[in-house]
């Protein structure tokens, strides 16, 4: 706990700029270090400027006791990086076209269960859909294996097989990282996960910049202004349990033109905050 103070401390008293870019401050952050005020007030005067994703989190970094002078919006960074075409062809050329495909990344404890009864009460209107499932963290990639063992559909691990494999199964286990923007990019639909649980969700735009019809559950406070804004611009749809999962997985799979409107919608948000970049890069040049 002292080591980034300290840290901040010399910077400060060498002169070195300290620059927070693309911050974020979410509500419940706040509320758990609104008790540590003092201290906050004290780190947070060693930064030379601060650049927050919203008005909001903005706000709150001022209610821990940064300085107002020293604050400016300057969007989220996430809505920067982009895949090259040659990584989107791959595996998207290995897909079967006569089925289906879902995309769940991200994916936390507790959810996995609940996109699996999606996925049986969805086959049971589209029996070709098949899904890759992408925990979160690479240490449940076990335990993941174990739920789908148990489960009634026919399952791999994509480590050591070849894309022309990936497929075959009802599901793939994504059990690599770095490579669920590919996957994104071959699906039909994607969920992001970290929603269906309470763990504050996980970036909508990847998938939103593939033109992706994108679905989260209700727990997003981690990405509140951009999940809010996606899904009232119509490129994304908030779902609740699996009943609900399946019924629009259902809709949007029986209406093709819908899944290209609602990707088209997504991805036209996702392009309308690349000056987030350059605001970034203006602000941190400012000071190199």
């Amino acid at each position: 706990t002292e080591i980034w103070p300290n840290l901040l401390r010399e910077s400060f008293r060498r002169g070195i700029p300290t620059l927070l870019l693309s911050g974020r401050l979410s509500a419940k952050a706040f509320s758990r270090y609104a008790r540590w005020r003092p201290f906050f007030r004290r780190v947070l005067g060693c930064f030379t400027f601060f650049g927050m994703q919203s008005t909001e989190d903005a706000v709150r970094l001022q209610g821990l006791g940064a300085d107002e002078k020293k604050i400016a919006v300057v969007g989220s960074l996430k809505f920067a990086a982009g895949p090259t075409e040659e990584q989107l062809e791959t595996l998207s050329a290995a897909r079967d076209p006569d089925r289906y495909l879902l995309v769940a990344g991200s994916t936390h404890r507790g959810e996995e269960e609940i996109l699996l009864e999606a996925l049986a009460l969805s086959r049971a209107r589209f029996p070709s859909l098949s899904m890759v499932i992408a925990p979160r963290h690479p240490e449940r990639f076990d335990d993941v294996e174990k739920l789908l063992r148990s489960s009634p559909f026919d399952f791999q691990r994509r480590r050591g097989i070849e894309p022309d494999r990936y497929f075959e199964k009802d599901i793939l286990l994504l059990d690599t990282v770095g490579e669920l923007r590919e996957f994104f990019a071959a699906a039909d639909i994607a969920f992001v996960g970290g929603s269906l649980v309470d763990a504050g969700g996980h970036n909508v735009l990847e998938p939103a910049r593939l033109q992706k019809p994108v679905l989260f559950g209700p727990y997003m406070s981690n990405f509140a202004r951009i999940a809010g804004e996606m899904k009232q611009g119509g490129g994304a749809i908030e779902v609740h349990g699996a009943a609900d999962l399946a019924d629009r997985l259902i809709e949007l799979l029986n209406d093709a033109g819908a899944r290209l409107r609602m990707g088209k919608l997504a991805s036209q948000f996702a392009g309308a905050h690349q000056e987030a970049f350059t605001r970034n890069l203006v602000l941190a040049q400012r000071y190199l």
